[in-house]
């Protein structure tokens, strides 16, 4: 996991320095540098995935927190239409009550 991370923090700063038009791409150069800090912000837990069953198809899932974390109705809702749509691996975002912020995870189809 944290080598696809490492990946695309890599494919993001290629991104920013290949933007040409400073005036043009300032919004752009903006929302990279914000995905740049975003993915270093993230503590990257290994731990076993769990699974589930979505529209018939076997999906791995983790959440990058510490907790058991499963899927909402909402996850399930979400993963089940990319699925639908040819994706074969995705993030999941689960807003959680308790905290009052919202916990990040990926999903990938076994």
């Amino acid at each position: 996991m944290r080598k696809r991370y490492e990946d695309a923090i890599t494919m993001l700063e290629l991104m920013k320095a290949n933007l040409l038009d400073p005036v043009g791409d300032r919004e752009a150069t903006e929302m990279v540098n914000t995905l740049i800090h975003n993915l270093n912000s993230y503590e990257i837990v290994e731990k076993e995935k769990n699974r589930a069953v979505i529209n018939g198809i076997e999906v791995e899932y983790t959440f990058f927190d510490s907790s058991d974390r499963t899927l909402n109705d909402a996850d399930t809702g979400h993963v089940g239409g990319l699925l639908e749509q040819g994706y074969i691996e995705g993030e999941l975002i689960q807003y959680d009550h308790r905290m009052d912020d919202e916990v990040r995870g990926w999903w990938n189809k076994k």
